[in-house]
């Protein structure tokens, strides 16, 4: 009996410390997508500047990783695709390609709930039209 507690208590405690570095992980993780997401700066693009086509663009972070396809037309932006959006609770911030295409810049509100995926969104779409 004292030999099964023994092993049990064992078990419960490499669990324990699997699961805290798994915790340690993400947060260290999540961190540095704060960071990185605050540093980076957006600016509206000179469209007069982007030919007509189509335009690959990314951003990545340790949990977020954003990668779209900017369609260009005449000097303006016609069309944005998300090809990737890995998140956790971003989806909303999707939509926020119809406030792109509809005021043609990329200084934009922010999805309430979403911000950092907000934020990753646009900077793959200037990402894509430098």
């Amino acid at each position: 009996m004292k030999k099964s507690v023994k092993i049990v208590g064992i078990v419960v405690l490499v669990l324990a410390i699997a699961i805290s570095a798994l915790v340690l992980r993400f947060v260290r993780a999540a961190d540095e997508t704060s960071e990185l997401l605050a540093a980076a700066s957006l600016a509206n693009p000179d469209l007069s500047m982007v030919g007509a086509g189509e335009y690959f663009g990314e951003f990545n972070t340790p949990v977020l990783a954003v990668k779209v396809k900017v369609t260009v037309a005449n000097q303006q932006i016609v069309a944005v695709e998300i090809i990737e959006h890995d998140h956790m609770r971003g989806g909303p911030a999707e939509a926020i390609v119809n406030t792109v295409i509809e005021r043609q810049e990329l200084l934009v509100d922010h999805i309430s709930g979403a911000t950092h995926s907000s934020k990753a969104i646009l900077l793959a779409i200037q990402d894509a039209l430098q």
